[in-house]
């Protein structure tokens, strides 16, 4: 039944659907777009497939409730996009399920404009891309479900609040390991988010903060990161075009690819950078790290030399790449004595900052 009824906007009467055995695809974007739809069938299925009900409701704009979804094993992307759109949703469907599969919930309820409540999502172990996107968009939900989960998977909350301009505070998030992109975009856009939550994680992965509080303009103070282990991209945009009035402490001393890449950018309230401890640099790890930052006045870094690598078009780049592109005009720059401060640019020391050289050990001060 793939797209049997898609775009047919004077349906306004359901056929039974009573089938208990699904197959792959086998109601994707059945009603899509289907906007004189005001109920929803019964759906008495026991055994779910692969993307049976992919983007089923989608675009169903007078929908006012959704059909119960009792069961408790998911397919991959079984209920991917089945409510996208569907603007006047006010409640979800309680989702009983305790094994998750791929993409099971993905973009579920994105958009949905009149949900004010969200289900409950007590599982604990979860699977690649599961969340990603289910309640983006969302603009009138408040409050945030729990999410116990302590094990991730890559993806797993990618984009889940984005653009919930209604949350204020975030769920706990209580894993202590990361996984790929695991909080990838997770609060973007979530431009009344005063409150982040607390990330104890130790054991980080690629990309797995990258975008996490972009744009969240009203965030001021960041959450503590206390891992002094990174991994590539781990932190990249993490707090890009948000609030902040202060910056996390940053404690690795180690650089990985990119790892702060544009972690501040945009960031136009703060005044200080975080102390940089790393005595050597990595490919791009601070690459546009500050840049917008236009109230920043003050960098402490501990690095002895500017690294410069050769990407893949050929080009040679500074791992301090356009950095401090568009900060304070005036302000102070602190480095070791050995660091090379001759050249002046947006990737390497601004101009019109002072510079204070501090000895890096008992031989550089008797010198």
């Amino acid at each position: 039944y793939d797209r049997m009824f898609q775009g047919c906007t004077g349906l306004t009467a359901l056929p039974n659907l009573p089938a208990t055995i699904m197959a792959e695809g086998c109601y994707c974007s059945m009603f899509d777009g289907c906007t004189g739809l005001t109920t929803v069938p019964t759906l008495p299925t026991t055994t779910l497939a692969k993307e049976c009900y992919w983007g089923m409701f989608q675009d169903c704009t007078e929908l006012t409730t959704a059909p119960e979804l009792p069961v408790t094993v998911l397919a991959d992307g079984c209920y991917g996009r089945m409510f996208r759109g569907c603007t006047k949703l006010t409640d979800a469907p309680e989702l009983p399920a305790t094994t998750l599969a791929r993409e099971c919930y993905r973009d579920m309820f994105e958009n949905c404009t009149g949900l004010t409540t969200a289900p409950e999502l007590p599982v604990t172990t979860l699977a690649m891309g599961c969340y990603a996107g289910m309640f983006a968009g969302c603009t009138r939900l408040t409050t945030a479900p729990e999410l116990p989960a302590m094990n991730l998977a890559v993806y797993c909350y990618s984009r889940i609040f984005a653009g919930c301009t209604g949350l204020t505070a975030a769920p706990k998030l209580p894993a202590t390991q990361m996984a790929v992109h695991c909080y990838d975009n997770m609060f973007q856009g979530c431009t009344n988010l005063t409150t982040a939550p607390a990330l104890p994680a130790m054991n980080l992965d690629e990309g797995c903060y990258c975008g996490m509080f972009n744009g969240c303009t009203a965030l001021e103070t960041p959450p503590t990161l206390p891992a002094t282990t990174l991994a590539d991209w781990c932190y990249e945009a993490m707090f890009f075009g948000s609030g902040l009035k202060t910056a996390p402490v940053l404690p690795a001393t180690t650089m990985k690819i990119s790892c702060y890449y544009m972690m501040f950018r945009g960031c136009t309230e703060l005044t200080t950078a975080p102390e940089l401890p790393a005595t050597t640099l990595a490919e791009t790890c601070y690459k546009e790290m500050f840049y917008g930052c236009s109230k920043l006045n003050y960098i402490k870094v501990n690095f002895t030399a500017w690294n410069r690598f050769v990407n893949e078009w050929d080009e040679t780049l500074d791992s301090t790449e356009e950095w401090v592109n568009g900060v304070a005009a005036t302000g102070t720059f602190v480095c070791p004595a050995s660091l090379d401060t001759i050249t002046r640019s947006t990737s390497r020391i601004p101009e019109g900052w002072t510079i204070n050289q501090t000895p890096v050990s008992n031989i550089d001060y008797l010198c």
